[in-house]
């Protein structure tokens, strides 16, 4: 699946290349542009199957709820949660509450990792408020949820660590990855309770929604 990926991204390129080269004639110039589009609209379809595949071990070994979680400390006046680095696997080792990914072959485990904290953190407030898509862009704020004001993972590779910082003044950061995981929450819930919606308010997304998406990749 991965050179599957790999090889349509080469293949956009390509496309892009004979877009620039051909442009003087208009008929090509659509024509390339539509296989363009199709190339790009493949590559992302697998790409999100490559992600959504991810991590590679079960959920129970990742599992994290923020609001009893043991492995945030508290350095300074930020929280932190330390990753340590052993080849394809990113684990906390904390004696309490280890959470581990086995992230082999992942080409993006920092931020896929962080997206995933990101992600958990705002289905609470998402949650609490009933917020839907029309509501996404307000979703990145934890408030009221004020327990952490800033939230940094720290991951120990090697002989080098790397801060992320994931939530800044109760407001998380929202890469691509976990936007488009809450983007997918949503409109999953909107899609199969959309018609109770009267009946039925306390409607809820978390990470069972990408867990059910996950379970075709086994």
């Amino acid at each position: 699946m991965k050179k599957i990926f790999y090889f349509t991204i080469g293949l956009n390129l390509i496309a892009f290349v004979v877009i620039i080269l051909l442009n003087l004639n208009f008929y090509l110039f659509l024509i390339n542009i539509f296989l363009f589009v199709v190339i790009f609209l493949i590559g992302y379809f697998l790409l999100v199957e490559i992600i959504e595949s991810y991590p590679l071990n079960d959920y129970c070994e990742y599992e994290w709820n923020p609001l009893n979680s043991t492995i945030v400390s508290q350095d300074q006046k930020r929280f932190v949660i330390d990753f340590y680095v052993n080849e394809s696997l990113w684990e906390t080792k904390h004696e309490k509450e280890n959470i581990r990914f086995d992230m082999k072959g992942f080409v993006f485990p920092k931020t896929y990792i962080c997206a995933y904290f990101i992600r958990n953190l705002n289905y609470i407030i998402m949650n609490k408020k009933h917020m839907f898509l029309k509501k996404l862009p307000l979703s990145n704020c934890l408030l009221p949820f004020d327990k952490y004001e800033n939230l940094f993972l720290r991951f120990h590779i090697k002989n080098k660590v790397i801060l992320k910082k994931v939530v800044k003044n109760y407001k998380t950061i929202s890469p691509f990855l976990s936007l488009r995981y809450i983007i997918n929450s949503i409109v999953l819930t909107e899609l199969n309770y959309g018609g109770y919606r009267g009946k039925c308010p306390k409607i809820k997304v978390g990470e069972f929604l990408y867990l059910n998406r996950k379970k075709k990749y086994k």
